[in-house]
């Protein structure tokens, strides 16, 4: 997404503006692919977890009879 100058043209007047919105929407991507890298090890984590317990659980049961 980034433009340069020269590329720019025409659009010289809009380009610091430009500029300065690409550079916070690559910012706030950024910051958003960090948090969905967290949550996304948190919600494997959990579904181990679950993984776990339902496994103990099972057996336990199978026990029973």
């Amino acid at each position: 997404m980034q433009l340069t100058r020269v590329e720019a043209g025409l659009f010289q007047i809009m380009f610091d503006a430009y500029e300065s919105c690409r550079s916070q929407v690559e910012l706030r991507a950024r910051e958003g692919a960090e948090e969905f890298h967290g949550i996304a090890e948190t919600l494997r984590h959990v579904a181990g977890v679950y993984r776990t317990e339902d496994e103990n659980r099972a057996h336990e049961i199978a026990g029973l009879w």
